[in-house]
């Protein structure tokens, strides 16, 4: 394995561990000052140094080591017959493509590729040298500052929704409201609903780290001929990409559908039809047929979390790598 290792950081200590995991013997191959002074923007420390930290972590596996000055991207994996395994993460793993053709033509054995999954930080992007030196995150992973999390809606239910999700994966954010956004319909039906919850998540990311819409729709299932509500939750981030979840679905009463169709929304149709005391539908109409056992608050927390989910573990989802690729 390779690297600068600037700021020995959990993301470096995963890498290390797997490869004293998987092999019998390690060689890292630390960038020199030279090639640092190349291809970093940012001030690292000294060759020396960095060693030195390494040499402190690595001692504390009991298994031979060695590091090695790297001048070059490549260093030996080109080169050495005695290597078996490269150890890399999975943010650099897409990087590695030509390795063990080089190595093949060079009549060489190729290298079998063990991925090591991101380490991310509180905020849940990945943990970084670079990120650390701007101070955006500790060592730990640790958020310095608020993460900012910006939601397109003039709905009390869904901020809190949003905060309650939020809650379960990190401890140091803000949940705002943002109300310049503009919708074509106040009912979507079917794919409109995700259209409808992207375009709101989109119109309120600005300059935060992560933007959500949320959108109740009509989906029909031509099995039963019958109408759901599905609550969409589309979460953009700072880095363009883009989730989306979705809440278990409720029978809409069949009653409601004509009304729906000529333009009136759920909660509209629903009133004009049942007329609720008050026009009390605080906890959204699911909360009016179910006798507040479910809540409208609780479905758009379910679509929230369920588009948070893949953000958690990257190694998942993150251009289809696993743990063990071999190319």
């Amino acid at each position: 394995m390779g690297g600068s290792f600037s700021i020995l950081h959990k993301g470096h200590q995963a890498l290390i561990q797997r490869a004293f995991e998987v092999g019998d013997f390690v060689v890292l191959g630390l960038t020199t000052d030279e090639y640092v002074r190349k291809h970093k923007i940012y001030r690292v420390r000294s060759y020396m140094n960095r060693e030195q930290v390494l040499k402190k972590f690595m001692d504390s596996f009991n298994k031979p080591y060695v590091i090695k000055p790297l001048e070059t991207r490549e260093g030996a994996l080109v080169s050495s017959p005695d290597l078996d395994i490269l150890v890399v993460s999975q943010e650099t793993a897409g990087n590695i493509g030509g390795i063990n053709q080089t190595r093949q033509k060079n009549g060489l054995k190729p290298l079998s590729i063990e991925v090591v999954p991101l380490v991310l930080a509180e905020d849940l992007f990945p943990i970084s040298s670079t990120r650390i030196n701007r101070k955006e995150i500790r060592k730990n992973g640790n958020r310095v500052s608020p993460v900012k999390i910006s939601i397109s809606t003039g709905n009390p239910i869904k901020v809190a929704a949003a905060r309650d999700s939020f809650r379960k994966v990190m401890k140091n954010f803000t949940v705002e409201k943002f109300g310049e956004y503009s919708l074509e319909t106040d009912q979507p039906f079917g794919v409109d609903t995700e259209r409808f919850a992207t375009s709101r998540a989109m119109a309120g990311l600005r300059d935060n780290d992560y933007s959500l819409g949320v959108e109740s729709g009509i989906f029909y299932n031509s099995f039963n001929n019958i109408y759901y509500d599905v609550h969409v939750a589309a979460i953009i981030d700072r880095q363009s990409r883009l989730t989306i979840g979705y809440s278990s679905g409720f029978e809409i009463p069949e009653e409601m559908i004509a009304l729906i169709k000529r333009g009136k929304s759920e909660g509209d149709a629903f009133t004009e039809i049942y007329k609720p005391v008050d026009n009390d539908l605080k906890f959204g109409i699911i909360g009016k047929i179910s006798g507040n056992v479910l809540t409208r608050q609780e479905l758009v927390s379910e679509a929230i979390r369920n588009a948070i989910i893949p953000r958690m573990a990257p190694i998942y989802y993150h251009e289809g790598l696993d743990s063990h690729y071999n190319p």
